[in-house]
């Protein structure tokens, strides 16, 4: 799986390899992804208001998550347990309509 992070908020690296890690989990845990790329920006230069968008794209279709926060690693965990739910339903509809 192809990893891009586009980092234009200056967040610091321990972030960005917590995202990475998160990431990477979801990839062991589902085969069906084939690239993820994760955007953070500050939506306000005064105010540290974050705006992460996270597109993963799977064989079926892509997916786009926008969370706005803070808190970065809150926004890291809310991502990837939305994440986490979407891929499971998918993975569950493909096995109910393609049985083994």
């Amino acid at each position: 799986m192809d990893i891009s992070v586009i980092n234009q908020a200056g967040v610091e690296n321990k972030f960005i390899r917590l995202a990475l890690w998160k990431l990477y989990r979801l990839e062991v845990k589902f085969s069906n992804l084939k690239s993820s790329e994760l955007i953070i920006t500050k939506e306000n230069p005064k105010k540290n208001i974050f705006r992460v968008v996270l597109k993963l794209r799977t064989v079926a279709e892509t997916i786009v998550l926008k969370q706005q926060a803070s808190s970065i690693s809150k926004i890291i965990y809310t991502l990837k347990k939305d994440a986490h739910d979407f891929l499971h339903n998918q993975q569950k509809l493909i096995q109910f309509y393609n049985p083994a």
